[in-house]
């Protein structure tokens, strides 16, 4: 698209600077321009585009006028847009796993997967403590699977031990950022050993686990054409 404009300059050579200096800012491409913020955000040019004694010698016409012009040009472009969304949930949505066989557990143990808002899912517990963890304590940890290296989550979730017995379950609240770099979050020293059998936590050889997840974040991705 091209805009031309023809102006009538006054002999007075202030008046004249004026003009062209208001010309200038509107007549240039604006990817190779300086803004004149002070003014206004949307207008852009040159303050010196052409001295005045070239501007008389080879644009100015003979009846004191001249013409203006200027090329714009619209370029539309495709934006990827990037919606992040928090969304609770009931306190009944639990997963619970059973991990049988307690007392043959090596250095650690996963529950099988489990499916939630797209994601997938393990309880991780180290049942002679992890490595980092003080000595003879119990971890727990909830691990997100198959995340891609950009890829985050974010989660709010409890941890619990079940007492099968007297239901005063063993209990923790977190809230994190998951990446493929940082998959897991619980508590190393989530709670002591000593306590599994001798406060029941342990019953047929068999512990038991859940998690609570009450927050999690969803992620879309969508272009949107835009104009610039």
């Amino acid at each position: 698209m091209f805009i031309k404009s023809q102006f009538q300059l006054h002999h007075h050579c202030l008046s004249l600077t004026t003009e062209l200096y208001q010309f200038v800012e509107f007549s240039v491409d604006a990817d190779e321009a300086i803004s004149s913020s002070q003014r206004s955000p949307t207008r852009y040019g040159f303050p010196r585009f052409l001295s005045l004694q070239e501007f008389k010698n080879g644009y100015l016409e003979q009846n004191d006028s001249c013409e203006f012009g200027a090329e714009i040009f619209v370029i539309q472009s495709t934006k990827m847009m990037e919606s992040f969304t928090l969304i609770s949930y009931r306190p009944k949505n639990t997963f619970t796993y059973k991990f049988e066989n307690w007392s043959k557990s090596g250095t650690d143990r996963r529950s099988r997967e489990f499916g939630f808002e797209n994601k997938r899912w393990k309880l991780l517990v180290y049942p002679k403590g992890h490595p980092t963890s003080k000595k003879e304590s119990l971890s727990v940890y909830l691990e997100v699977q198959h995340l891609t290296e950009k890829m985050k989550v974010y989660a709010e979730f409890n941890l619990r031990v079940l007492d099968p017995l007297k239901k005063k379950n063993m209990e923790k609240p977190f809230e994190c950022w998951l990446s493929a770099s940082c998959p897991r979050k619980g508590d190393t020293n989530f709670m002591p050993q000593r306590d599994l059998k001798k406060k029941g936590f342990v019953q047929n050889d068999t512990l038991v686990v859940e998690v609570q997840i009450s927050v999690v974040s969803k992620v879309d991705v969508s272009k949107r054409a835009g104009v610039r």
